[in-house]
C-alpha cells in the first residue's frame, strides 16, 4: 500500500478547534468526498479525512517601538528645526545604549499649519506645526525598557509598542506542525475504531501556512519624564507567543477483523 504524502489537489479552511469528520466509506468504485486525486484511491477503499491542529509557544526574539517627536512654532521652519532638534536627542538617546543606527527608520515625516482665530488678547494668526516618527526593531530584548526610558528623557511626545515577532519566520512552525499530525492521528485513530475500523494509510497530508497566527503579546510603556518625580525604570517582560498549525489529513482505513 502506498504511504507516500502526496500534495493536495484542493484545500479548504483549517482554522478553528480541530475536528474529525468521516469523509465517507467508498463502496467499491466510488470516489472519497474529500479533494484528493482519483489515482490516490483504490477501488473499494475506504477513507477518513481529519483537521488537526497543534500549539507550541516560542519567546520572541524581536521587538518593535514606534516613537514620535512633535513641536510647534509660528513658523514652518520653526516647527521644523524643533522637531528635528528633539528628533536627534532621541536618536542619540537610543544609539547610547548600544542600538545600532540601522535598526532605526524614519516612518515619518510632517508639517501642519492651522489657524488660530483672534482673541481679545491677541490677534488671528497661524501655528505650525511638525512631526517626526520613528521606527525601532532591536534583537537586544534586554535594552527595550532601557530604550523607552531614554527615548522619553531625550524628549519624545509618544511611544507605542513594543510588538514582539520572530526573526525567523517559521520559528515554531515545525514544532506546531508535528503536534498538529499528532492531533490528526490521534483523531483518526479514535473515530475509526468507534465505526469498527483501523487506520492503515494515509492518501495525502496539507499544511495550512495560514494557520500562523503567533498571538501578539502586550508591552510596557514609560509614562512622560515630567509626570514622575523620581523615574522608575520601565520594565518589558517578551513573554512567550504561540505558534499554531493545522493540517488536513486523508487516511486510508479498513475494518477490524
Amino acid at each position: 500500500m502506498d504511504h507516500r504524502l502526496r500534495p493536495p489537489i484542493g484545500r479548504r479552511s483549517l482554522i478553528g478547534v480541530a475536528v474529525a469528520s468521516i469523509v465517507g466509506l467508498c463502496a467499491p468504485g466510488v470516489q472519497s468526498a474529500s479533494a484528493i486525486s482519483p489515482q490516490t484511491v483504490a477501488a473499494g477503499q475506504s477513507t477518513l479525512s481529519v483537521t488537526g491542529n497543534g500549539v507550541v509557544e516560542v519567546a520572541p526574539d524581536v521587538a518593535t517601538l514606534s516613537i514620535e517627536v512633535r513641536s510647534t512654532a509660528s513658523s514652518a521652519t520653526g516647527a521644523r528645526s524643533k522637531a528635528n532638534a528633539r528628533t536627534n536627542a532621541v536618536l542619540l538617546a537610543i544609539t547610547k545604549l548600544g542600538i545600532d543606527r540601522g535598526s532605526i527608520q524614519t516612518s515619518g515625516i510632517s508639517l501642519s499649519r492651522s489657524q488660530v482665530p483672534a482673541t481679545r488678547r491677541q490677534p488671528a494668526h497661524k501655528v505650525y506645526s511638525a512631526a517626526n516618527d520613528l521606527t525601532v526593531r532591536t534583537t537586544r530584548i534586554s535594552l527595550v525598557g532601557p530604550l523607552v526610558d531614554a527615548a522619553t528623557r531625550a524628549g519624545a511626545d509618544s511611544i507605542g509598542g513594543p510588538d514582539f515577532t520572530f526573526g525567523d519566520p517559521s520559528a515554531g512552525r515545525a514544532a506546531a506542525t508535528r503536534a498538529a499530525l499528532k492531533d490528526a492521528r490521534a483523531r483518526a485513530d479514535d473515530a475509526a475504531a468507534a465505526i469498527g475500523y483501523r487506520v492503515v494509510g494515509v492518501i495525502s497530508v496539507a499544511l495550512d501556512p495560514a494557520s500562523f497566527r503567533p498571538q501578539v503579546a502586550a508591552g510596557a510603556v514609560a509614562p512622560a519624564a515630567a509626570d514622575l518625580k523620581a523615574p522608575t525604570p520601565t520594565t518589558v517582560d517578551p513573554g512567550r507567543q504561540e505558534v499554531d498549525a493545522a493540517v488536513d489529513v486523508v487516511y486510508v482505513i479498513a475494518a477490524i477483523g
